[in-house]
């Protein structure tokens, strides 16, 4: 069944690329002509791999072991792409007459790092999770591999042809961006970097986490892990400040998603108090985040009232955040509310199971009752920790006055009528003499 829906996976591949050829992008014929022979190499590689049924298989985990064992060879290909466009845009603006202000050339050098440091995000993120990316072959995962090249060689050519429109609509742009020019080109292979490597990440890592997850394999939370997800983050949160409007919507749906899947994602981790801490800092601060670009995007009209930068910038903000008080009030009840939520349950007070059996034995000790029944009842409580053996220390005290009542009572540990507190417990104890006896 799986080997089925490899094949089909990878039949889809080929004609997502044949939908491709209907994409405005000039000059056409250099734009047909890659398209055409992405078409026939994803044909070529599904025929081979149904005739030999192991060349897929071969083929994509030989250069995922070597991508694992060797992750500086991905840095340096992301890298070097990434600053290679602006690099070439110079030197064609230079020397080969390429229309553009050098405006574009540092702006795009900017975008192209934040994108490849998103990329590298993502690869380390697997990287550091995965122990060894063989363990994915019990997947299929091979068979995504050729279906996210067709889809992130879509969105590149999509992209391309958005900006080559905007341009024919008669929207003023600061560069060329006819794919006859070397900078265009390689920054499209930037741009399928930006997009495959993190697409393929997630799905290794998402696939590897709920395969842990169904059998029960202990997947501990590590502070990395929430560096790479806030590095990759960085690349989206930039995109506002972009004047083009279709990379400020792709900040307004990429963004919120991501949001809620890695929380999502994260929930499946073991992870102390520690940590716990360090993901809601995540979440909040990139809540906070969003929010303040959003407004910001939205009021950009405002005119300076100051000369001074900082002034104005004082200013701009108060006029922001006044005019949008219901949704900043919203923000802040959201942010209240989950770290009540996150830290609230880390508030209550436990009690060590040795302390707590300790007490028990003291109370028990020269009495009819016996304590080791006492203390296998207690652990029949639901705030029972049964992997630390500690107790909540409320639903403790609530047990030793209703089973040991009487014997608190005959050891006069606390006056008649009243019920026994924690504090007076562990003075009580503190005061026994002998008590290893």
């Amino acid at each position: 069944m799986n080997e089925i829906l490899g094949y089909m996976l990878e039949i889809v591949s080929p004609l997502i690329s044949y939908l491709q050829i209907d994409v405005e992008i000039t000059p056409a014929d250099k734009y047909k002509k890659i398209s055409k022979a992405i078409i026939i190499l994803q044909i070529t590689y599904i025929i081979v791999d149904m005739a030999t049924k192991n060349f897929g298989i071969y083929l994509i985990f030989s250069l995922l072991r070597f991508l694992h064992d060797y992750p500086f060879i991905v840095v340096a290909y992301i890298g070097i792409i990434a600053i290679l466009s602006p690099i070439t845009a110079y030197y064609e603006h230079e020397k080969c007459g390429f229309p553009s202000k050098k405006s574009y050339i540092i702006k795009n050098a900017i975008f192209n790092i934040a994108g490849a440091c998103a990329a590298y995000a993502m690869f380390f993120l697997a990287h550091r999770i995965i122990p060894d990316f063989n363990l994915l072959k019990r997947f299929q995962i091979e068979s995504f591999v050729s279906l996210f090249i067709s889809m992130s060689v879509t969105l590149v050519l999509l992209y391309q042809s958005t900006e080559q429109n905007m341009t024919k609509n008669g929207m003023p742009m600061d560069h060329c961006t006819s794919i006859r020019w070397h900078n265009q080109q390689i920054n499209m292979l930037h741009l399928f970097n930006v997009y495959f490597f993190p697409l393929i990440s997630a799905v290794y890592i998402v696939t590897y986490t709920i395969y842990c997850k169904t059998y029960h394999i202990p997947l501990v939370m590590n502070g990395s892990y929430i560096a790479f997800l806030v590095l990759a983050l960085l690349f989206f949160y930039i995109l506002p400040f972009h004047p083009h409007e279709y990379l400020y919507n792709i900040f307004l749906i990429a963004t919120p998603a991501i949001l809620i899947t890695s929380t999502y994602w994260l929930s499946w981790f073991e992870k102390d108090a520690h940590m716990l801490y360090i993901e809601s800092g995540f979440i909040v601060i990139n809540l906070i985040l969003f929010t303040l670009n959003v407004l910001r995007r939205t009021q950009l009209s405002i005119q300076p009232a100051s000369t001074k930068k900082f002034k104005n910038f004082i200013i701009k903000w108060r006029y922001i955040l006044s005019k949008n008080i219901v949704s900043v009030f919203i923000i802040f009840i959201a942010i209240v509310a989950y770290l009540s939520m996150a830290f609230f349950p880390l508030s209550t007070e436990r009690i060590p199971s040795n302390e707590a059996e300790n007490y028990i034995y003291a109370i028990c000790h020269d009495t009819n009752c016996d304590a080791m029944q006492i203390i296998e009842n207690s652990h029949s409580l639901d705030t029972y920790d049964t992997d630390d053996g500690s107790y909540d220390k409320l639903d403790y005290m609530d047990f030793l006055n209703r089973e040991l009542k009487t014997e608190i009572a005959a050891k006069h540990i606390i006056e008649n009528g009243t019920t026994l507190e924690y504090n007076d417990l562990e003075t009580w104890y503190k005061n026994i003499p002998n008590k290893n006896q």
